[in-house]
């Protein structure tokens, strides 16, 4: 499979950045940062306000990123220059990385239901002064800079996959922290427990890298950067 040219080397992009670039709508992309706690427009740092609701912001980023995805064909069409083009491609990539994890999640075999899952800002603030960096800002905080390995002409997308793997896992192991922070986790025997780490250590990544690819290929019909070969 090709590769993307020259993405490599360019910044991080949050993935509401990503879905603006992509012609996403801004109320809409507004309302997904508000379901994220205000973590999409705090890409330096810090705690943004409001609730993290995760049910709400997985259908939001499903939804916009799936739009995104289609409409990648028009707005190439309409880039100017090569510069223009680069960053419209990393914005393409950047969602369906992200899009490929929340998919993956919403058919995860979990032991409590994704709606159960909010942080309020008073907890948020409780777990940013934990030592454990694995909480509920870091795993938000992961959307609003999307640090994952980008495709380059030198490197086999086997290596990107796999690098990806690790990438998914890592979120997946911020999101963990994430839940053991709430009550819902709280509730859980310890069977459910472990159930619930061996689904989010192993399953869901795996399942996300499957889902990357599928919608890699969708990019590779709209732009020959993201071509087989």
């Amino acid at each position: 499979m090709a590769t993307v040219n020259g993405t490599s080397a360019t910044r991080l992009l949050s993935f509401s950045d990503a879905l603006v670039l992509l012609g996403g709508d801004p109320p809409a992309v507004a309302a997904l940062d508000r379901a994220l706690g205000g973590a999409l427009n705090a890409a330096t740092g810090g705690i943004g306000d409001g609730v993290l609701r995760i049910a709400d912001a997985r259908g939001r980023i499903v939804g916009l990123g799936r739009d995104a995805v289609r409409n990648l064909g028009r707005r190439l069409g309409r880039s100017e220059g090569r510069s223009e083009r680069t960053e419209l491609l990393q914005a393409a990539h950047t969602v369906i990385v992200v899009v490929a994890w929340f998919q993956a999640l919403g058919g995860s075999d979990l032991p409590f239901g994704v709606d159960d899952l909010e942080l309020t800002r008073s907890e948020q603030l409780a777990l940013a002064g934990a030592p454990d960096p694995r909480c509920g800002a870091a795993f938000a905080q992961s959307l609003a800079a999307v640090d994952a390995p980008q495709p380059a002409p030198h490197r086999p997308f086997e290596d990107v996959t796999a690098e990806m793997r690790r990438w998914h896992e890592g979120l997946s192991e911020r999101f963990l922290g994430f839940v053991e922070g709430l009550q819902v986790w709280g509730d859980l025997t310890e069977f459910d427990r472990n159930s619930a780490r061996r689904v989010l250590a192993t399953e869901l990544p795996r399942r996300a890298v499957q889902l990357y690819e599928g919608l890699y290929a969708q990019l590779a019909q709209q732009a020959p950067e993201f071509g087989s070969g």
